[in-house]
């Protein structure tokens, strides 16, 4: 992952192994956790014109926003159960005049008999946009944590 951007990092622990937890998080249905954060943070509706099964780099899919927007998701390396990252962008509507991308990686970690799951996200601002892209993370950072707590407790066995 690149380092110049706003990083946003979220951390939580599931007793699953790393290789569950890679099985839940990395092809988890983005519409059923990503309901969004009102009034900025629009919800995810759902995906579509995924190439692969979503488990290999060079993959692609569209994710489509409820406020009408959407963008375009590249996975970059799929190193199961260690590390996924992807890229999102470019962003259409209003977004996509402040953020250039966004660069994800998950890292599953074993851990005292279960997995640490840690969520980076990096988004990168477009020319002049820097002022909106500090606020969005800071917004960001609030939704993460909440993201990645509830990712974690789909991993846990028995769910």
């Amino acid at each position: 992952m690149a380092s110049r951007g706003y990083r946003v990092t979220s951390e939580d622990w599931t007793h699953a192994s790393p290789e569950r937890a890679w099985d839940v998080i990395v092809p988890v249905d983005l519409a059923s956790v990503f309901t969004g954060l009102k009034p900025l943070i629009p919800a995810v509706t759902g995906t579509r014109d995924q190439t692969g099964d979503w488990d290999a780099a060079g993959q692609t899919r569209r994710i489509d926003l409820a406020d009408g927007t959407g963008t375009a998701e590249r996975i970059d390396v799929a190193d199961r159960p260690n590390v996924f990252q992807y890229t999102v962008g470019p962003f259409s509507g209003p977004l996509g005049r402040f953020v250039d991308r966004a660069e994800g990686e998950f890292k599953f970690t074993e851990m005292n008999g279960g997995t640490h799951v840690r969520w980076t996200y990096v988004w990168f601002p477009s020319k002049g946009g820097k002022p909106v892209v500090w606020v969005l993370s800071k917004l960001w950072a609030v939704y993460a944590r909440r993201m990645v707590v509830a990712l974690a407790k789909l991993a846990e066995p028995g769910q």
